[in-house]
Parts: structure tokens; sequence; C-alpha cells
């Protein structure tokens, strides 16, 4: 019970972490970089952690922070300086499922 209330804490903390950070004003130039990206997987990789953690129905565990990368790149389209990019909602999504595929095979293999 402890651990859950511990990983349920860190989720609302990346939460607002990635909040923050996808809606603070940014360059407005949409700009495709391999180390934006990375940050990308591995933000939402963290989420997806915590999130699996947290929740028991795991597969939904990890549709929920992709889905959170979607609809944060949906919210750029409305501020005036981000801009929406599809490759960084495929960096979310593969963040966040890399996560759950690596547990379930760590979980088979011990």
């Amino acid at each position: 019970m402890i651990k859950r209330a511990f990983y349920f804490i860190c989720t609302i903390i990346v939460l607002l972490a990635i909040t923050y950070i996808s809606i603070i004003p940014g360059q407005g130039v949409p700009l495709v970089t391999v180390n934006g990206l990375i940050k990308h997987f591995l933000a939402y990789a963290v989420f997806g952690f915590f999130i699996y953690k947290t929740l028991d129905n795991k597969p939904l565990a990890f549709l929920l922070a992709g889905t959170y990368g979607l609809m944060m790149e949906i919210v750029q389209l409305y501020a005036p300086t981000r801009c929406f990019d599809i490759y960084d909602i495929l960096a979310n999504y593969g963040g966040a499922f890399c996560v759950f595929f690596l547990i379930k095979f760590k979980k088979k293999n011990p």
C-alpha cells in the first residue's frame, strides 16, 4: 500500500513536470531533432513506468501515458509558440510501450 502511494505521488510529479514543459513557450519553429525525440521517449517511458506501478490494469497504463502525450501535442496546437509534431507523438507512445515490453520481458525471464 505504501509503495503504491509512493508510485502514485511520483506519477503526479512526472505528470505535472511533463505538463509544465509541454506548455511553456518554445521557439515556435517545428524542428525535429533526435535529441528532442529522445527526451520525449525518456519522459514518457518514466511516466509509463510510474503509471504501470500505480494501476492494476497494466496495458491501460501505457495507453494512458501515450494518450496523454497526444493530448499535450493537441494543446500545443493552440499555444502561440508551440507546435504539433507527429514524431513527438510516436516518441511518446514508443517510450511508454517500450517500458511495458521491457517489464513483461523481465517477468518472463527473471
